[in-house]
């Protein structure tokens, strides 16, 4: 069945077509939770626990539904949530940063990174030095992560939230003028949303 996101709500139907509220968090704290509700049934779990996020509470919680709802679980919900886990959030996003490159290539100056870019999805974005090094600055409320060079024109930044912080890739692309042109934010482009063009000054 379709799922929608709404309000901090995961909503959805099920077979019968009632409305289904779920919700999952509190991931980075060690303490895993998920919330589950079918209002027409007046019917609702919360599941709390102090263990790393690998679906034990989302799957405590939709087995329990499925027994009132049911008679018995659907299916095995321990399985598909460790599964659906193993890509979280919090995992690298298809490369391990943590392993340093067998033969890293110098990045060049820090002039050739300098500047604004901006995507239509994000915004703006810009690349500043900071402490001899560069630094990302994001998001409406303008926040500021050092970045560690990687190789040649990639770099890496720890993200700060809900979810286990991993380091995540910020690679640019360098124009014929030895300066970037473009940058693609690893952890922004999941979707294919996170490719920031250099500003128009």
């Amino acid at each position: 069945m379709p799922t929608f996101y709404g309000l901090g709500w995961n909503v959805g139907y099920d077979q019968q077509g009632r409305l289904r509220l779920n919700h999952s968090g509190a991931f980075a704290l060690g303490a895993a939770t998920y919330v589950g509700l079918v209002p027409a049934e007046q019917l609702g779990i919360v599941v709390l626990t102090n263990a790393y996020p690998i679906g034990v509470a989302e799957a405590l919680g939709t087995t329990f539904l499925d027994i009132v709802l049911y008679g018995n679980p659907t299916q095995d919900w321990l399985v598909l949530f460790k599964q659906g886990f193993s890509t979280t959030p919090g995992t690298p996003l298809g490369f391990d940063y943590s392993k340093s490159p067998p033969a890293p290539t110098q990045a060049l100056k820090n002039s050739a990174y300098l500047g604004s870019y901006r995507n239509d999805f994000f915004g703006e974005i810009s690349i500043v030095e900071k402490e001899g090094g560069l630094a990302i600055i994001q998001g409406p409320k303008k926040m500021t992560f050092a970045m560690k060079h990687y190789d040649r024109d990639t770099f890496t930044y720890e993200t700060v939230g809900e979810y286990p912080i991993v380091r995540n890739g910020i690679t640019f692309t360098i124009g014929p003028d030895g300066k970037a042109t473009q940058v693609v934010v690893e952890n922004l482009n999941v979707h294919g949303e996170g490719t920031f063009k250099r500003a128009e000054k």
